[in-house]
């Protein structure tokens, strides 16, 4: 099990694989085609944070967490709070709406994040760092948000005007289950799960 949770940014690469597979082997709605494909790059997303490039974790926690402490045995942020994190928020963000299609603010939830990570990514990391690039940019701009405006030009839907506040909502509410929660934090105090030095030195030329 530890040798998975050290990996879990690698064998996302393998869950985006398999979900790829399914997706051109299957017959799916326009919506459905979007969510699946969005669900894969959710998971190449996390490969780029995490493995290559691979400097996010000193970078989110310099820029989104604002924690300016670099020694990570400090952090709640760690492989076991991170594999915890970025897969209950793929599931629930990303998974459900696939499978409670007729909850329609989940669906409206998956495809606005995107532009929640094009946001991070292409304007708040970019200002504060003081340099474009930062990991997880090329996913989230190239790739995430192009769906989800595929999306919008495509697909038929119908929302009610609480649908939108629902679904930020729910962005918000899952985002605190799996960054901020308890159960995130029991993750995080397992130190056996700290990173590296040799994975946090990717992130200091992005400091500098």
């Amino acid at each position: 099990m530890k040798a998975i949770v050290k990996n879990w940014y690698n064998i996302a690469v393998y869950i985006a694989l398999a979900v790829t597979v399914v997706l051109a082997l299957g017959e799916w709605s326009e919506t459905q085609r979007i969510l699946l494909a969005s669900l894969a790059v959710i998971h190449l997303h996390f490969f780029e944070e995490f493995q290559f490039p691979g400097d996010f974790p000193l970078v989110g926690m310099t820029v989104e967490i604002r924690n300016f402490d670099h020694d990570p045995n400090t952090w709640d942020l760690n492989d076991a709070s991170s594999f915890w994190g970025n897969e209950c928020f793929a599931v629930m963000v990303y998974l459900l709406p696939l499978l409670v299609p007729q909850v329609r603010f989940l669906t409206l939830a998956a495809v606005l994040f995107a532009f929640v990570e094009l946001l991070m990514h292409g304007v708040v990391f970019p200002a504060c760092l003081k340099r474009l690039y930062n990991p997880g940019l090329v996913s989230a701009a190239l790739f995430l948000t192009p769906l989800s405006i595929a999306y919008f030009c495509l697909c038929d839907y119908s929302y009610l005007w609480y649908d939108w506040p629902l679904a930020l909502t729910w962005i918000v509410v899952n985002y605190w289950m799996a960054f901020r929660s308890p159960i995130y934090r029991y993750f995080g105090s397992m130190k056996a799960y700290t990173f590296p030095e040799e994975q946090l030195e990717k992130g200091r030329k992005f400091l500098k």
